[in-house]
């Protein structure tokens, strides 16, 4: 999977040192991944479940997605909203990869004061 990098160090601002994230000069597999991912949420939710659902929030996962992900019966939070995670990534790529944006000023007429 591309950007694997990125994908694993979602949550490295929350200061997450007991999950230790593997070298990435290897190709996982999606439920590596998400296996990677759901290690580091279930610690989140433990420990900084507040900050964690901002995370998600920033990531633009949908409030209710991760609501029915958290009170899924069969499933852990943890891995649900792992999964969560990682289709939004996908969606975000596959958006980047299908969507050529222009440069918000090409000529820097406006500087530093574009934002």
């Amino acid at each position: 999977m591309e950007d694997l990098d990125a994908r694993l160090r979602l949550f490295d601002e929350a200061e997450v040192d007991e999950i230790q994230i593997p070298p990435t000069d290897r190709t996982f597999s999606e439920e590596e991944i998400i296996d990677i991912l759901r290690q580091q949420i279930a610690y989140l939710l433990d420990h900084k479940r507040d900050w964690l659902l901002g995370k998600l929030y920033r990531l633009d996962i949908r409030e209710q997605d991760i609501k029915i992900a958290l009170n899924l019966p069969n499933e852990p939070p943890s891995q649900a909203l792992a999964r969560l995670v990682v289709a939004r990534q996908q969606e975000r790529s596959s958006t980047k990869r299908s969507v050529d944006v222009e440069p918000l000023d090409p000529d820097g007429e406006f500087g530093d004061l574009i934002w």
